[in-house]
């Protein structure tokens, strides 16, 4: 067996899928499978989003046609790349989520996609459905696929073994932490909210961590208006070993995602022995299955007071449960069930 994966535009800067491709990629290769990875090179685009278009859905085209053919079972590891299936035989395609495709036709109030984007988001699910086999990384995600494209399995992502706790010479343990980007569906807005609540009405005098992009200024000025400006700390771009430490040493990881298709950083602030509050509901419940506390829209601030005012005993099980959750999705289990997958369609 041979398998090509397709990865993403590196001008994209789709770290999450990155990440996915290669973490796939060394797993295929440790089990013994011939793997390589090709992916559009950035020719005309860099920082324009039309010549993008061209290098990856024009100029690609020649190189993926050469790549797909003498056997090699073709992988396309990301959704976001539907179209590729209507450019040359695809046998496997990991769908991650499609929150793009349903928001496209308009399946979130208040969120909307313009006229270009609705045509690509058409593009993508038309491609989808060529696909001779799809994957999804969640129940959550299967039952979208179900519904948009057609039937597709479930393999789970995998985490690997290097998230895990790290003793720091200063615990600090005193900060809120967050991971995520600025996406409408990661609510950035209520992790700052229920961060103003905790401070204006308890005596909990944590920090917030946010690890992506700068808030937006409205965001800012929010805190800003609670005084709370030197207590908000934004990092951007940090290495794993970076985030490694920061889920080690936070007090509570908070993600009150409104969507997701799987929701990795749970699993990482789990293994690394970090307390969770996320969303009461899929796939964040799935994901973060009985290790979790959580939390319904609007009452995220109380799960975030419910792990700050936990006994050692509880806070110790909690974050046992976590770690043992968090070990349940191993990349060998996630590699071991891809390649079963390409057999069944070769």
């Amino acid at each position: 067996m041979k398998v090509l994966l397709v990865g993403n535009y590196e001008a994209d800067g789709q770290w999450s899928m990155n990440r996915f491709c290669t973490m796939l990629l060394r797993g295929l290769r440790e089990a013994g499978v011939e793997t390589v990875v090709v992916r559009p090179e950035v020719i005309l685009g860099g920082g324009n989003k039309w010549l993008g278009y061209v290098d990856k859905f024009f100029l690609f085209w020649f190189t993926l046609r050469r790549a797909a053919k003498g056997g090699w079972v073709v992988h396309v590891v990301d959704q976001g790349n539907g179209v590729y299936p209507v450019l040359t035989r695809i046998c496997a395609l990991t769908c991650h989520d499609l929150l793009a495709v349903r928001a496209a036709r308009g399946e979130f109030a208040g969120q909307r996609t313009g006229w270009s984007g609705r045509i690509f988001q058409r593009m993508i699910l038309h491609g989808l459905r060529r696909a001779r086999g799809i994957v999804s990384v969640s129940g959550a995600t299967q039952r979208d696929v179900k519904r948009l494209v057609g039937e597709c399995e479930v393999i789970a992502n995998g985490v690997e073994d290097f998230w895990g706790p790290v003793e720091a010479e200063v615990c600090a343990k005193e900060y809120l932490l967050h991971v995520g980007g600025g996406q409408w569906y990661k609510n950035r807005a209520g992790v700052v909210r229920v961060f103003i609540d905790l401070r204006v009405r308890t005596a909990h005098a944590l920090k917030l961590v946010l690890v992506g992009p700068k808030l937006d200024e409205g965001l800012a000025a929010e805190v800003r208006q609670a005084g709370l400006e030197a207590e908000v700390i934004v990092l951007q771009a940090v290495t794993d070993k970076t985030l490694r430490a920061l889920y080690s040493m936070a007090r509570v990881f908070i993600f009150p995602s409104l969507e997701e298709g799987f929701g990795w950083p749970i699993l990482e602030a789990q293994a690394c022995g970090c307390p969770v509050v996320t969303t009461a509901r899929e796939p964040m419940t799935e994901t973060g299955g009985e290790a979790a506390i959580y939390a319904r829209e609007g009452e995220w601030t109380k799960g975030v007071i419910e792990v700050l005012e936990m006994d050692e005993t509880r806070r110790a099980a909690l974050v046992a449960a976590g770690m043992e959750n968090a070990r349940r999705y191993s990349v060998k289990k996630m590699v071991a069930a891809y390649i079963e997958f390409y057999r069944r369609r070769q």
